[in-house]
């Protein structure tokens, strides 16, 4: 295959993931917001179409890399000479060559970097009890302040079944309403053949039961 065939190729490739994660991005955002629940899209929920958001970005990163990988040495000319100085009788060729991976190498080094501060922004917040089961604490305590201030603490559980959505798996799920997932998959009635990864919302369309009726469950309830 002739190498300007194999160039149109990958930017094909390239610009059909990018507009794939542009499409994806627009049904998270405005198709299937936060808080949709069990409304999905071409059967996928609002939690499926974010695995599908991310695997398209990673099919760019990838088409992204074997770009520059196809254009190495005018990449590095490029970068040699926006950042060139004394060679000191170093071979161009090679100064030319470390520049382009000195580059590749912090971009990478961003990259991970952001993952990680991000991550531990997210434990931090989980460890001083911002967050808890995948939800806020706010969001956690609102649907009992709404109860008001006479209920009794008996009804954690119940408040904690009503932080589940369509999008909780059922791992997620279990944590939230403070029990294994053994114990869920027994209150739910969940099939032995359902992973532990299956979102609630896909469960309520199987079981045929509504997203109530799975919080109610979820929280010890008949």
């Amino acid at each position: 295959m002739r190498r300007n065939t194999l160039n149109f190729i990958i930017d094909c490739a390239l610009a059909l993931a990018m507009l794939g994660m542009i499409m994806t991005g627009l049904v998270i955002r405005f198709v299937l917001p936060p808080g949709s629940g069990q409304r999905a899209l071409w059967s996928l929920t609002r939690h499926e179409w974010g695995d599908v958001h991310f695997w398209l970005a990673v099919a760019i990163a990838a088409l992204a890399l074997l770009h520059v990988a196809m254009h190495w040495q005018w990449t590095c000319m490029t970068i040699y000479q926006l950042v060139r100085g004394a060679e000191a009788g170093v071979p161009r060729s090679m100064v030319r060559n470390i520049a382009g991976v000195t580059t590749v190498l912090l971009l990478a080094v961003l990259c991970a970097g952001f993952v990680w501060v991000a991550r531990g922004q997210v434990g931090a917040a989980r460890q001083g009890g911002q967050y808890r089961g995948g939800a806020s604490a706010g969001a956690a305590e609102e649907p009992r302040q709404r109860r008001g201030r006479s209920e009794q603490p008996a009804t954690r559980e119940s408040g904690a079944g009503q932080m589940l959505r369509g999008s909780t798996s059922i791992k997620e799920a279990a944590a939230a309403v403070g029990v294994s997932v053994e114990e869920l998959r027994r209150r739910l009635g969940v099939p032995a053949d359902v992973p532990d990864d299956q979102t609630l919302g896909r469960l309520s369309q199987r079981l045929g039961v509504s997203m109530s009726e799975l919080r109610a469950k979820a929280a010890g309830g008949r």
